[in-house]
């Protein structure tokens, strides 16, 4: 039987997503610290006295997030036990402590652009927070540029954990999350939020301190095989790896060769790195009288060519692919040709949304050929 999601599974991971970044404000803890020793003490003994110890508040919120999926009480007790005091006024002060997020991003390399949309919306949700008046503490934003580079990211990662007011980091915001930067902040038990990878050399089996908050590109393609068994069926499907994209390519032609649609034929044609190919591509699913063309790869400039080539060959059946080649430059790069295309992504829309309608900002109208499919 074709895979497909349960219904409402999207609509459910939506809501519980929003209930994460919704937890009530923490309880104030008791100024008088009990020795690490007491088994009802809930963090280590500092000397000092003061409010929520390092990482207690954003960590156990990220553990939440988890905890929503069905993680164990025991991960979020993990999380709340160990640390030094954060930063904030002097106990008794009478005014709110700060908590600080660290922002790991690349500000200034290959993925500016996705650091920078996460930067901006770091600074929305921070301001937003301090604007409450019934606030039981203050957030700050600290912000490290990693620049793309994985040794400068090892650094950033280095700083952010070292630092004993920062109790979350949000990011690295690079498109593939590497094991040694995951490490690095586990080994400080500091909660991770990451939101733009979209592959990972990390184990499955990862600590509680690490929360991801969309599927992997990987995890894509049974949406695509869904599509074309349910909403389009195939019964001649095309599959197109793309030997610029080795990584997701191998992957979506794995999940393609190991759950194709019931009763289709899988066909196979290459594309070869470089600026031919793309009508050769065309040319074999006309001639092999292919009803579907699954691209397997995330380029969206080459996507385009693609698109372009098969739109000139006079193919109409479906063309499918995976979200990262859903990009502007598939669309200014296909043109007319974009018409037609579904693509498999990871989003909700904020504005379908409603605990994230007071956040959403609206973008001025556009035309978009292409139609993403969820």
């Amino acid at each position: 039987t074709p895979w497909q999601p349960p219904a409402g599974l999207s609509a459910l991971i939506a809501e519980r997503s929003a209930a994460a970044l919704a937890l009530p404000d923490p309880e104030p803890l008791p100024t008088t610290l009990t020795p690490a020793g007491d088994a009802t003490a809930g963090h280590e003994a500092t000397g000092q006295e003061g409010g929520p110890t390092r990482r207690r508040v954003l960590t156990g919120a990220a553990a939440g997030a988890v905890l929503l999926t069905g993680a164990s009480a025991a991960g979020w007790n993990a999380l709340w036990g160990r640390g030094s005091r954060a930063g904030g006024p002097p106990a008794g002060s009478g005014e709110p402590p700060t908590y600080t997020i660290g922002l790991h991003a690349d500000l200034g390399g290959p993925g500016r652009v996705t650091g920078l949309a996460h930067q901006r919306g770091a600074q929305l949700a921070v301001a937003d927070h301090n604007s409450r008046k019934d606030k039981a503490f203050r957030l700050a934003l600290r912000t490290e540029d990693d620049a793309g580079d994985p040794a400068a990211a090892l650094r950033v990662a280095g700083r952010l954990a070292a630092d004993p007011t920062v109790v979350a980091v949000l990011g690295p915001t690079g498109s593939v999350l590497r094991a040694d930067l995951v490490q690095r902040y586990g080994e400080a038990r500091l909660a991770t939020v990451v939101v733009a990878a979209g592959s990972s050399t990390v184990e499955s089996g990862t600590g509680l301190h690490l929360c991801l908050t969309r599927p992997l590109d990987r995890m894509l393609t049974p949406g695509l095989i869904s599509y074309l068994t349910r909403t389009s069926p195939a019964t001649r499907i095309l599959l197109v790896e793309d030997a610029a994209d080795p990584g997701l390519a191998g992957e979506i032609g794995s999940a393609f060769r190991e759950a194709a649609p019931t009763g289709a034929t899988l066909l196979e044609h290459p594309l070869a790195r470089g600026d031919a190919g793309f009508d050769a591509v065309a040319r074999k699913a006309v001639s092999s009288g292919a009803d579907a063309v699954v691209l397997g790869g995330g380029d969206a400039s080459r996507a385009a060519r693609l698109a372009t080539a098969l739109a000139a060959e006079g193919f109409t059946g479906a063309r499918v692919a995976a979200g990262p080649a859903l990009g502007p430059a598939f669309l200014d790069g296909a043109g007319a040709a974009a018409d037609g295309w579904v693509f498999a992504e990871a989003y909700t829309d904020p504005a379908a949304l409603p605990a994230a309608r007071a956040s959403a900002v609206r973008a001025p109208s556009a035309t978009v050929r292409a139609r993403p499919s969820a």
